[in-house]
């Protein structure tokens, strides 16, 4: 190896293993049962599990989602109710019986809209649209004409407005990275679940092989779905731009810019500058992956976008990134380029990002890293050449010994 190689590393259920999203997505429809005065109400596991494995895996979707779901069910059940007032001032609600068939109700009305609204890429607002068309044919039908559907569905990701938006950030954040993030005072103080709940995958020793290693054995940057705080300057602010993939930097050691990170939110502010549609190169995207890879060699965060954009629009590098690359390595010699993802996405966005480089003239291999996860997910990454390893540190092992030092 005549050069240092390049890392991509994914961050859930590759370096972390997330149950501050579950956490923070239940303590806040839990605090709502509580402000409704149904503090007996409780929310079945299977929920959850349900919207993870439908289009709806985002817990920022599933919140309003449930409240909306809960509250229509609610009024079909005893219809005087209606209509409700703002969403804060609903409390003390009259007890209902076969209270736990919400959760079974739920689970049905998954299934349902992911069969109508699967491949929307804002789910809760065709959702809401929906509603707003179709009425009582809808699938809040009882909901349909009353204020409270907007305040819940319309706009949900505007953490200005949505309230459940901000109790559930407040959870996952915790009060206090919360009101510095976004200027709101909380409602709730408490820790943020993603430091507490949040699971370290990779070792101490790798934790500190990474941290020393960087720009001096090898080339790294994070590529990943969560939220991040981008470091190009926002025009107009993205609500994605907020610190969830800090905090998995923070309790893993390595914050205080160790390691560069290419998340949704700088994904969403480069999608802003250029006026295209939300999150349409966020991976499996090629541009997700080749944005790390010049992050991870150096460049900033705006011009590793901007080369990437013209990699794919030109299929040629920039005289920026040609000078910026032949000051790292012979050209002459391939880019080493090593993914380690759980899924298949991070690993497609690696495999197009290497033939992009490689139609623009920059010699460039990839290895694969495929860490497990569950039998369904490692059959996927082993359909797409991925080598499949048991975890991050046995994955980190291998390429160390076999490929980066074989002698």
């Amino acid at each position: 190896m005549l050069h240092l190689p390049i890392f991509l590393f994914d961050i859930d259920g590759v370096l972390i293993q997330s149950h501050g999203y579950r956490k923070a997505f239940f303590k806040t429809v839990a605090s709502y049962f509580d402000q409704f005065g149904l503090s007996w109400l409780t929310l079945d596991e299977t929920v959850y599990h349900d919207f993870i494995h439908s289009p709806f895996t985002a817990e920022w979707d599933m919140a309003p989602l449930t409240i909306a779901a809960f509250l229509d069910w609610y009024a079909t059940i005893n219809p005087r109710i209606l209509p409700y007032p703002a969403l804060k001032n609903i409390n003390n609600l009259p007890e209902v019986e076969n209270g736990s068939s919400f959760s079974a109700e739920l689970m049905k009305l998954i299934r349902l809209m992911a069969e109508v609204f699967g491949n929307q890429v804002r789910p809760v607002e065709a959702i809401y649209q929906d509603c707003v068309d179709r009425g009582r044919a809808s699938f809040f039908p009882t909901l349909s004409q009353d204020a409270i559907l907007g305040e819940i569905l319309h706009d949900s990701l505007n953490p200005q407005t949505s309230q459940i938006f901000q109790r559930l950030e407040t959870f996952l954040l915790g009060s206090s990275q919360f009101e510095t993030t976004f200027e709101i005072a909380p409602e709730v103080y408490t820790k943020s679940a993603l430091e507490t709940e949040d699971v370290l995958l990779l070792s101490p020793r790798w934790r500190e092989r990474i941290k020393t290693g960087i720009n001096k054995e090898f080339y790294a940057s994070v590529i990943t779905a969560r939220p991040n705080v981008p470091d190009q300057t926002q025009e107009k602010r993205v609500f994605s731009a907020m610190p969830e993939a800090e905090s998995a930097l923070k309790i893993l050691g390595w914050d205080q810019g160790v390691i560069p990170v290419i998340g949704a939110g700088s994904i969403n502010v480069f999608e802003a500058r250029r006026n295209i549609p939300f999150n349409i190169t966020l991976k499996p995207a090629a541009l997700h992956a080749l944005t790390g890879i010049f992050r991870a060699v150096g460049m900033d965060e705006e011009d590793a976008f901007d080369e990437a954009d013209h990699v794919i629009s030109q299929q040629s590098l920039s005289d920026l990134a040609i000078l910026k690359l032949k000051s790292l390595f012979q050209v002459e010699c391939p880019l080493e380029i090593f993914v380690f993802e759980d899924s298949v996405s991070g690993i497609v966005s690696s495999i197009e990002a290497v033939k992009y480089l490689n139609s623009a003239e920059i010699p460039a291999t990839l290895f694969k890293a495929g860490i497990q996860t569950s039998e369904p997910k490692s059959d996927r990454l082993k359909a797409i050449g991925a080598e499949v390893f048991p975890d991050i540190n046995q994955a980190l092992t291998y390429v160390f010994k076999q490929k980066i030092n074989p002698y």
